[in-house]
């Protein structure tokens, strides 16, 4: 009889160590996942708070952005392009100074680039340098904007200075070119 109950103990420990070692390794791989799934509902959850309050804002939000855009008053309409003629480039620096003169900047320098002018290329780069404050600056670039010649502004720079602050523009102008590859034709 007692080998019987040695036996019924044995299994019986045996059992109750299998289930043991069955709950450790089902701890070690099912905690984690479980962890997991619980961190993920609870973002799932946040992020559907965030969704629902941000709708709640939208419509303010899109009030306040259609009131922060610029009002259009044509600041910076484009015209069409006319191209000066060759011939005629000299009067592009006072062309510059008077759109200077007239936001109120005081102009430094206007250099038409004589090695940019080449036949057939259609265009001119000049740089000009003019000083004084920020608003006059845009009312300028506005001017300039509206200039059928205008090609492209490729460089804009501020820099201190005193009295203001001074500005650096590098810009294109269209030319309408007669020219030949001999001289002027």
């Amino acid at each position: 009889m007692s080998t019987w109950q040695e036996e019924y103990k044995t299994v019986v420990v045996k059992a109750v160590g299998a289930v043991v070692c069955s709950l450790v390794v089902a701890w070690i791989f099912l905690v984690p996942q479980f962890q997991e799934l619980v961190s993920l509902r609870e973002r799932i959850h946040d992020a559907e708070e965030r969704l629902e309050r941000q709708a709640l804002f939208l419509p303010e939000y899109a009030r306040l952005h259609r009131q922060m855009e610029p009002q259009s008053e044509g600041a910076y309409d484009v015209p069409p392009t006319e191209p000066v003629d060759v011939n005629t480039i000299e009067r592009l620096p006072s062309e510059m100074i008077r759109l200077a003169g007239d936001a109120g900047l005081q102009v430094l320098d206007v250099v038409v680039s004589p090695g940019s002018l080449r036949t057939g290329q259609g265009r001119m780069m000049m740089q000009c340098v003019v000083q004084g404050g920020l608003d006059g600056f845009k009312q300028m670039y506005r001017a300039l904007a509206a200039l059928p010649y205008l090609d492209r502004v490729d460089r804009v720079e501020m820099r201190a200075a005193p009295g203001g602050a001074e500005f650096f523009l590098e810009l294109w102008v269209l030319l309408e070119d007669q020219r030949t590859a001999g001289g002027q034709g």
